[in-house]
């Protein structure tokens, strides 16, 4: 994640965050237990970033029983495809490129799985 230093990134990165909150519906968000949101900007891109509450592997590669408090960005490309990643303790989670804004709900809702993969196959192709 990058600090957004100047007026004319702060302007960019809260406009291209408006833009991704707008095309996340709310039922995902709350699914998530989303709170916190602002925009940042993540590995260079504008994004949107919050905390969500998702099932995290453990040590021994299986899902926790209770879910963790993890980082989530949504960041927009030049290529107009976003890429969603979700953070725990500064590794990372889960991490999906090229995503359609048409996918980006469903996968946002696939964070949220208990299986052995960090993308619930059945929301995401």
């Amino acid at each position: 994640m990058t600090t957004v230093t100047t007026a004319e990134d702060r302007a960019r990165a809260q406009e291209v965050a408006s833009i991704i909150n707008s095309q996340i519906h709310r039922g995902v968000l709350m699914s998530l237990g989303a709170s916190g949101l602002i925009a940042t900007i993540f590995e260079g891109m504008s994004a949107l970033m919050f905390d969500a509450r998702i099932l995290p592997f453990n040590k021994n590669g299986e899902r926790a029983a209770r879910p963790a408090k993890m980082k989530v960005f949504v960041a927009l490309g030049g290529d107009d495809t976003y890429t969603v990643v979700a953070v725990n303790k500064g590794v990372d989670h889960a991490r999906k490129t090229t995503v359609y804004a048409d996918d980006l709900n469903a996968v946002l809702l696939a964070l949220d799985f208990d299986g052995a993969e960090p993308f619930n196959p059945r929301y995401t192709h």
